[in-house]
């Protein structure tokens, strides 16, 4: 597409760039009407490419962008604006523009709600600059300008209308980046990466350089020597058990709860179900009290003699029929029964529960679970404690320390949660159990 006049300036700066925005807007033509006395008499764009580079641990980024400003020039009609000659061929331009601009919105806001959809963006110069600002990959802002005066109120509304429009579009704005590398440098990136693989996973038992530490509790005291050693296979093996008791109960925590949410989804079914019959009771009794309303206006009737006894009667059977038919529906879909099925359905399931509960050994496995978090606390403070009484191995006591807190913390709010939950149980369990014998 070719621009008449069109310049290029390369900048560096802010400052630099709005020179050359405050040059752009002088080039503007502008020129006086009945409606304005510096009327824009053709768009005007302004566009500019931004682009930045940068280099980190041995990859080269490029980022660019585009910013348009522009100059859509107003929409005005000829009888107010007493444009003629040069400043009317001027004005069609920019209505036709504009109208182009118009076709490509609505097909824009098309393609947005899935449907197939060619975009004219060729159709002008105008929307071919700026296809990317809006069909494309950007964020685009629309300043409608408009006239408090009543004389303006076709274009006002034509106007807004126009921004209606254009808030329809939905874009996917995303960074235009691309990244390259020196082949040598990302090797020794991943050279590095996997010597750190290797030493982490190293750090899970004996290693060429010795013993690595992996928890507070890998090693025991050497009161002969001074000095830590590693404690016996079995000893590992008894923690890695435990850690399985304790990973184990954590599972059947999020299966619990998962269970739990399944029945207050079938819960929140039945509510739903209990209210449209409550919705299905009101209607009825409405219409029941409409058929005793039209019954007690047709007896004026007939007391009045408007009405003969005959046709009242008539009416009366096919009305009683009608409340018949309202009242067998109502009691087919009583509320009150759904209402205690949901109540019978939540305390069997609470029930079922609680047997399995019981039945499977959960609260003898919660019981191991706290006495092996129990166990793994007090040789964390041993630990603690010991570091902190001997200066000799005040290194390794720092490297281990942060750890050691954490895990005490960790294993506290389980032994915590777990009495908690044992405790809730307990409870619901004795009223889960009295409810039934109520029932029964």
């Amino acid at each position: 597409m070719h621009v008449e006049n069109l310049t290029e300036h390369e900048v560096s700066n802010a400052r630099e760039a709005l020179q050359q925005l405050i040059e752009g807007a002088a080039n503007r033509k502008v020129a006086s009407t009945n409606m304005n006395r510096a009327s824009s008499r053709s768009h005007s764009v302004f566009t500019c490419l931004i682009e930045s580079k940068w280099e980190s641990q041995g990859i080269k980024h490029h980022r660019f962008s585009h910013l348009n400003l522009v100059d859509l020039a107003g929409s005005e009609r000829q009888k107010s604006s007493g444009a003629e000659g040069e400043r009317l061929k001027e004005a069609s331009n920019i209505n036709k523009s504009l109208s182009t601009l118009g076709h490509v919105i609505t097909s824009l806001i098309a393609v947005s709600n899935k449907k197939s959809q060619h975009v004219p963006y060729r159709d002008s110069k105008l929307t071919f600059l700026l296809q990317d600002s809006l069909g494309g990959n950007s964020k685009t802002t629309i300043i409608a300008n408009i006239s408090p005066s009543s004389c303006c109120a076709a274009e006002t509304l034509s106007t807004l209308k126009f921004a209606q429009r254009a808030k329809h579009i939905r874009n996917n704005a995303i960074i235009n980046e691309d990244a390259s590398g020196d082949v040598l440098s990302m090797r020794l990136e991943i050279q590095h990466l996997k010597k750190e693989l290797s030493r982490l996973q190293g750090q899970s038992g004996f290693t060429n350089n010795g013993f690595v530490c992996e928890s507070p509790s890998a090693f025991k005291w050497d009161q002969a020597n001074g000095t830590f050693s590693p404690l016996m296979f079995d000893k590992r093996a008894t923690q890695r058990r435990d850690y399985d008791i304790t990973l184990a109960a954590a599972f059947r925590r999020e299966q619990e709860k998962e269970a739990k949410l399944k029945a207050a989804i079938a819960a929140k079914q039945i509510a739903e179900e209990l209210a449209t019959q409550r919705s299905e009771e009101v209607r009825s009794f409405r219409m029941r009290l409409r058929f005793r309303e039209d019954r007690i206006k047709r007896l004026e009737q007939v007391a009045s003699g408007k009405l003969s006894a005959e046709a009242h009667l008539l009416q009366e059977k096919e009305d009683l029929m009608k409340e018949i038919e309202a009242l067998r529906n109502q009691l087919e879909r009583n509320p009150e029964i759904t209402r205690f099925a949901m109540e019978n359905l939540q305390l069997k399931e609470e029930i079922r529960r609680l047997q399995s509960f019981v039945d499977e050994g959960e609260l003898e496995r919660m019981h191991q679970q706290i006495n092996v978090l129990e166990h793994q606390l007090l040789e964390a403070l041993d630990w603690k404690l010991m570091n902190e009484k001997d200066p000799v191995n005040k290194d390794l006591s720092l490297f281990g320390e942060e750890a050691g807190d954490e895990k005490n913390e960790f294993l506290l709010v389980q032994a915590i949660q777990n009495e908690r939950e044992i405790e809730s149980l307990r409870k619901n369990l004795s009223v889960c159990l009295q409810a039934k014998e109520k029932l029964e």
